[in-house]
């Protein structure tokens, strides 16, 4: 990921870490980025992130490269090894079980519609 932002900082000629303020500006509207500024130099360069915008393939393209890989820590709930530990071997049966409970609370609220 750092390799691809040092390159469309040379591109468009800000700093990896304005780019990446800039990013998190853009990505949530309502939002201000706290970055952590240890000298006068620091905070004044960070401050031009005010002076750009990233276009519309510029942020496709970091959101592309930041984008949580098949490395997430989540994943690792997903492994076999790990659901035979945590089910016993009966994982099968607890989601026969989970679905048949749902199918119940459906049946006591009527006016709930499921999830599709």
């Amino acid at each position: 990921m750092s390799a691809e932002i040092k390159a469309l900082s040379k591109e468009i000629g800000h700093t990896p870490s304005q780019i990446a303020i800039r990013w998190a500006m853009q990505m949530v509207k309502k939002s201000s980025p706290i970055f952590g500024a240890r000298s006068l130099k620091q905070c004044e360069e960070n401050l031009k992130v005010l002076d750009f915008s990233l276009s519309n393939d510029q942020m496709n393209k970091l959101n592309l490269i930041s984008k949580i890989g098949p490395n997430n820590p989540n994943d690792f709930l997903k492994l076999p090894r790990l659901e035979e530990i945590l089910y016993a071997g009966q994982k099968g049966k607890y989601q026969k079980v989970v679905k048949k409970k749902k199918a119940q609370h459906m049946l006591s609220f009527p006016n709930l519609k499921p999830k599709s």
